[in-house]
């Protein structure tokens, strides 16, 4: 919507949303800011705000063309030429299904994923429905329109033992009698099973910890590293800006200005495109083509001779050389271009000839085949 051409007031109300997360979208994604102006007012025919974002919703979850201009009381060439001007990407033909325009629901406030729900789609046939054709190994499956929701079976109950209490040790008359059954060694009845002797507990031995060595006197040499100076690197200053733009910033009525208007000239004269005209001045490509028609330029018909460079010395010599020179209008104040042996015949400017009824005698400016630029 952005590259289409609309603006901060049409996008926040078309998606639903608010300047701070238009803000933050445009900063994530590395768009350039929209322009600020107002919404214009919807002609006798024109859409409405309401139809523009069903339109937006309804296209972009696939609804056909037909579908949404039944809904909406247009044909289908009409939605597509609204979605191409308004930027809405264009869905893939298998993605397209035509419903019900009946069927159709309002989207709910703000452009988001619940929106594109309300819109109804045939429900599939049972026929094809995962718990069929895998089984019935994943549990029971419930069957909602457009999504399968397996039902985990119940978890089986785990009993825990409650666990034993914790036995005495034996004895050392039972530790006896259980090493002689394991190795099947019966005693005789005036054999006496001697009992185990004790534990000996020693005394526990300190670790010997080494003396360190003795300082000495002379302390260790490090291995210097000589420092080396860098050299600061080069700052690159700012581009400067251009001096048309300068002159441009912050004024309205810039036809009244004669240094702008000269310096808008030598850039058609040297050759200078108007889209880069427009780019070194900070303005709009049709604000620039605007003033070289108001100003009444005269036209070079071949385009190959413009570019993007622009060269001051070259826009004055074809100006000198074109026969044509700028003047003030006597009646307005504008400054427009004239040839220099029409001084006595024209001294105001097309629109006021135009008003006169004095704008046939103009005709023979707009012959082709002008050869203005070297």
């Amino acid at each position: 919507m952005v590259a289409a051409g609309q603006g901060v007031a049409g996008i926040c109300l078309y998606l639903g949303l608010s300047r701070a997360a238009l803000d933050d979208s445009l900063v994530r994604l590395g768009l350039r800011t929209p322009h600020d102006r107002p919404l214009r007012k919807p002609g006798r025919f024109g859409w409405s705000a309401q139809d523009i974002m069903r339109l937006i919703v309804w296209r972009v979850a696939g609804v056909h063309p037909e579908s949404i201009g039944e809904r909406l009381g247009r044909n289908a060439n009409a939605v597509r030429a609204k979605c191409r001007r308004l930027g809405v990407p264009t869905p893939s033909r298998k993605l397209l299904h035509r419903v019900d325009h009946a069927a159709l629901v309002d989207p709910a406030p703000g452009f988001a994923a619940p929106a594109l729900r309300s819109v109804q789609t045939v429900e599939k046939p049972p026929s094809k429905l995962p718990a069929t054709v895998c089984g019935t190994a994943a549990g029971a499956a419930v069957w909602s329109g457009d999504a399968v929701s397996p039902v985990a079976p119940p978890s089986p109950v785990v009993e825990v033992p409650a666990p034993e209490s914790p036995r005495p040790a034996p004895s050392a008359a039972e530790q006896t009698q259980r090493e002689l059954a394991l190795f099947r060694i019966v005693p005789c009845d005036d054999q006496v099973i001697p009992a185990p002797p004790a534990p000996v507990r020693r005394a526990p031995v300190s670790p010997v910890i080494p003396t360190p060595p003795a300082p000495s006197c002379k302390a260790p040499v490090s291995p210097v590293t000589p420092i080396i100076p860098t050299a600061p690197e080069a700052v690159r200053p700012a581009p400067a800006p251009d001096p048309l733009q300068l002159l441009m910033a912050g004024k309205r009525d810039v036809q009244r200005n004669e240094e702008i208007c000269m310096a808008v000239a030598l850039r058609y004269f040297a050759g200078q495109h108007y889209k880069a005209a427009a780019r070194d001045a900070g303005i709009s490509p049709g604000r620039m083509a605007t003033l070289q028609y108001r100003l009444e330029i005269p036209r070079d018909l071949r385009r190959s001779k413009f570019g993007e460079s622009y060269d001051e010395e070259r826009g004055k010599a074809n100006l000198e050389r074109s026969g044509y020179e700028m003047v003030k209008c006597k009646q307005n104040g504008v400054w427009f271009f004239r040839k220099k042996k029409d001084r006595a015949s024209v001294t105001v400017c097309r629109a006021v000839r135009k008003d006169r009824g004095l704008i046939s005698e103009y005709d023979r400016y707009k012959s082709a085949g002008l050869c203005l630029l070297l």
